[in-house]
């Protein structure tokens, strides 16, 4: 609350109306007649906390100090003094003061909200979301008219991975009014994680609403749109973001998948690492190998459980060779334990459950641990926490597997990558020390076990005659370029069908509506519901050609297609991601089914689908590839990963050889 004007102080009116300015955020307004009063009046509390006010407004966290501090001489117990300092420090980054005053005005005013909230805003920034939580809890029991709090502890429950807990704090917080443009975006994000994804675009459009400059908002939305296969993304793609390389804190990965253009992907990963991490953590000298002479490697990672990742990679950690390699997992992982987990912790030298370490804390674990090589396994895909190794988990830091693409940091020394991904030339593109793998960078688990069950057609909704071309790729991933060259495979291949899988309702409704447009009866488009990763790979036998995407090829799904058995028709682009199906199919000995342009992709499907002898010509080979090819070789992968490895550990400033 406003105090009077002191003694000798500003008339009453002169406050009052500076901080109806203050709370209508006029700071430079306030911070020159506060400076013109101080002139006149320097002893004044109520001034300098004015003063102070302005300049934390302005983003002056120094001089709201310098002016706080004066209130303090004068009122070193005044609560709403001592919490004003709490922010302002705060604010500068001193969270270990920034505490201090918060705790003193609690003891001064133990039901103080402005304390309880302050404290749960340190907790949070310090990475310790269950101790935010129970601030700003309570702050809310304090005063729970405060939509702000709500937020915050919507965002402290969303980061310990109580989705439903956020969901209804968050718009607890939008029903107090409390409207800002992240309460928007968080409610977005939620939303987007139940599968709510037209209402998430709502949200998001209501984020940009109220900041037009909120790029995550943006590129999240445009996200959501394409996840639903509303091609309108593209407009508003090249109007806000197509040439924009400064996304700050918006994360580079949705838009993967929008254009294929390696520079720029290479400028928004600059700057989003730029925003999120302006302090590189310091360099560490090599380690000394444990007491058995062997190189400790460090996999970071949220996906040790039944994923997509560790679909790939879980014959791996059991194919280490453990007399020369200490391997050790830290993982954040919120999914229940399963039987991939357990794999997992079979085969590793350690298992770290980090989910409740703040980022600083873990890489001080890592060192603990005497980890020379950390691998990220995330890079900026859902969950990342590449803030761990921000701080210098290992002497040696690598990026593999789980971004495709260049991070953009100063921490990540080495991206891993093969000769197709990253061809010679194209290291211009990648701020790491590209690394290249003999055949495909991407491993695979030569131990997973297809089902020998052969489904009827009928039992997926095939049709009994006809090609069958499939792309279980996900629904962001098809462009309408990609589509319009599906359809014209469809009209010029009579009685085929294309399975898809079923992503949302939105998806299935707009792509039969552009099928319908294209000429083709929509009911050619066949949706294949999710199934247990050993069973959808079984039913890949009742399809014939698996017709990759464009921009962000398949992945792991295009290697679930090659392993169950249907060749794999690849376009190559230009940037990491568009690249990754050419290195699978050059892998397994399929460099024929490599395309450079459009025509010549729809050309090769539909030659392919009018010469069934052709077609399974190419399928025995893929059969007799299986038990041969580099790309179903987990043994051997694992001996080129160790071999680059120990180039790495050698630490001699070389690029590791790896035959």
């Amino acid at each position: 609350m406003l105090m009077t004007g002191a003694i000798g102080g500003p008339p009453r009116a002169k406050l009052e109306a500076m901080a109806r300015d203050l709370n209508r955020k006029r700071y430079e307004k306030v911070r020159g007649q506060t400076t013109e009063w101080l002139g006149r009046f320097p002893q004044d509390p109520e001034l300098w906390s004015l003063h102070g006010k302005a300049c934390l407004g302005l983003g002056r966290a120094r001089d709201a100090i310098a002016s706080f501090g004066q209130v303090l001489m004068r009122r070193p117990d005044a609560p709403a003094a001592l919490t004003d300092m709490g922010d302002a420090l705060r604010a500068a980054g001193d969270a270990e003061n920034a505490m201090t005053c918060y705790l003193r005005a609690l003891q001064v005013a133990p039901e103080s909200f402005v304390a309880r909230h302050g404290l749960g805003l340190l907790m949070l920034r310090s990475g310790r979301p269950e101790e935010a939580a129970t601030w700003f809890a309570a702050a809310i029991e304090a005063d729970p008219a405060q939509g702000i709090a709500q937020f915050n502890l919507a965002e402290a429950r969303r980061q310990l991975g109580d989705a439903p807990g956020a969901m209804a704090h968050v718009e607890r917080a939008l029903a107090l009014g409390f409207e800002a443009a992240e309460a928007h975006f968080l409610h977005g994000c939620l939303l987007s994680r139940s599968g709510r994804l037209d209402p998430s675009v709502a949200a998001f459009g209501k984020a940009l609403a109220r900041d037009p400059r909120h790029l995550k908002a943006r590129v999240e939305k445009l996200y959501q749109m394409a996840q639903m296969v509303d091609w309108r993304w593209q407009d508003a793609f090249a109007a806000h973001l197509k040439g924009t390389p400064g996304i700050g804190s918006a994360s580079p990965f949705p838009i993967l998948a929008m254009e294929d253009d390696a520079a720029a992907q290479l400028a928004r990963s600059r700057s989003h690492a730029a925003a999120l991490f302006p302090a590189r953590g310091a360099s560490l000298a090599p380690r000394t190998r444990d007491a058995e002479g062997r190189i400790s490697i460090g996999y970071f990672s949220s996906d040790f459980h039944e994923h997509a990742t560790l679909h790939l990679m879980a014959g791996l950690f059991e194919a280490h060779d453990r007399s020369r390699f200490r391997i050790c997992v830290y993982s954040w992982d919120t999914a229940p334990e399963d039987a991939a987990r357990r794999r997992v912790m079979r085969s590793v030298c350690r298992f770290r459950d980090v989910s409740r370490l703040t980022d600083a804390d873990t890489a001080a674990l890592a060192r603990e641990d005497g980890i020379d090589i950390a691998v990220d396994l995330k890079g900026y895909t859902g969950d990342t926490r590449l803030g761990i190794l921000s701080h210098r988990a290992a002497p040696v830091q690598v990026s593999w597997l789980g971004y495709p693409g260049s991070l953009g940091t100063d921490f990540i020394d080495h991206i891993i990558a093969d000769a197709v991904v990253i061809p010679p030339g194209y290291e211009e593109f990648y701020s790491e020390n590209v690394l290249r793998l003999p055949g495909s960078y991407q491993v695979n688990d030569d131990r997973r076990p297809v089902p020998e069950r052969a489904y009827a057609r009928a039992e997926l909704g095939l049709p009994e005659e006809g090609v069958v071309y499939c792309c279980f790729n996900a629904s962001y991933k098809i462009c309408p370029q990609v589509f319009a060259g599906w359809m014209e495979i469809l009209q010029r291949t009579p009685g085929s069908v294309l399975w898809l899988l079923a992503s949302n309702r939105w998806a299935e409704g707009n792509l039969k509506a552009a099928a319908e447009r294209a000429g083709i009866d929509p009911t050619r488009l066949v949706f294949a519901e999710r199934w247990p990763a050993p069973e959808h790979l079984a039913r890949h036998r009742a399809a014939d050609l698996f017709l990759d995407t464009l921009a962000y090829n398949a992945h792991t799904t295009a290697s679930d297609a090659l392993w169950a058995g249907v060749p794999v028709l690849t376009r190559i682009g230009e940037q990491f991601a568009a690249r990754v199906g050419a290195s699978l199919v050059s892998a397994c000995g399929l460099p024929e089914m490599i395309v450079t342009t459009q025509q010549g992709y729809v050309d090769l499907a539909v030659a392919l689908g009018q010469d069934p002898a052709r077609l399974s010509a190419l399928k025995d080979k893929l059969a007799a590839a299986r038990g041969t090819a580099p790309l179903f070789d987990t043994a051997g992968f694992a001996a080129k990963l160790e071999r680059l490895f120990e180039g790495l550990a050698a630490g001699d400033g070389a690029p590791p050889a790896v035959a």
